[in-house]
């Protein structure tokens, strides 16, 4: 990711023949290594925490506007159809 933020923001950059993107991927790659190793299990875990939430707010977020782009929950159960909102179907 750090290096398609530094291809797109700093195209031009170029440090010993590496394009931005390779320098951007680079510096994230050092970054974060530093920050692991400086702040140890700690900091990984503070990390791990933060990226939980972020994910389950994404997920909400894209179920949310998923449904309403689509029509909502009785839509979607129209077009699947009922056998596939069955959690027992592999089982019977």
């Amino acid at each position: 990711a750090g290096g398609i933020v530094f291809g797109v923001l700093m195209p031009e950059l170029s440090f010993m023949g590496l394009n931005s993107f390779w320098i951007g991927s680079i510096l994230v790659i050092i970054l974060t290594g530093l920050y692991t190793i400086l702040g140890g299990l700690k900091a990984v875990a503070y990390t791990e925490a933060i990226q939980t939430v972020i994910l389950i707010l994404g997920s909400i977020l894209v179920t949310w506007y998923g449904l309403e782009a689509l029509g909502g929950w009785e839509e979607l159960r129209r077009i699947a159809g009922s056998e596939m909102f069955n959690l027992w179907k592999p089982l019977v």
